[in-house]
């Protein structure tokens, strides 16, 4: 008996030009990378990523990532460093496709001014006087 239920077949991808798209993105604790499989899940394995910190190392391996969006929770420098990001798709430990487009973000450094370094109404420059914020614990 034929129920007419048949789903859309989806072609394989070109495993020649198959390229991942992803995002970064500075969170508090982390760099978020957002990707995803582009409708070809079922063709893939994995999302090899990798970084680039600044350094003298060049392209590093990051990750080998089953779930789309990754974190990468490298502490931030000191120093306000730049940290790029690629990936390439992988089927059976092999790579596939080309790499995606490089993204890249801004980390470390001071984000603002604390609480301690900012200019309080009432105090003076250079009069020796202390502010102390008087938080109640």
């Amino acid at each position: 008996m034929d129920l007419g239920i048949i789903g859309s077949a989806h072609a394989a991808p070109d495993p020649a030009t198959l390229q991942p798209v992803i995002t970064a993105t500075v969170g508090a604790a982390a760099v978020e990378i957002g990707w995803g499989w582009q409708g070809y899940g079922a063709f893939l394995n994995q999302l090899e990523i990798q970084v680039d910190r600044g350094d003298a190392a060049g392209w590093q391996m990051l990750t080998y990532d089953t779930t789309p969006g990754y974190n990468d929770t490298a502490p931030h420098p000191a120093a306000l460093a730049k940290w790029k990001y690629r990936a390439i798709y992988r089927v059976d430990d092999l790579r596939v496709g080309l790499w995606s487009a490089e993204v890249s973000v801004t980390v470390g450094g001071v984000r603002g001014k604390t609480l301690e370094s900012q200019e309080r109404p009432g105090s003076r420059r250079g009069s020796g006087c202390f502010f102390s914020a008087g938080l109640a614990g």
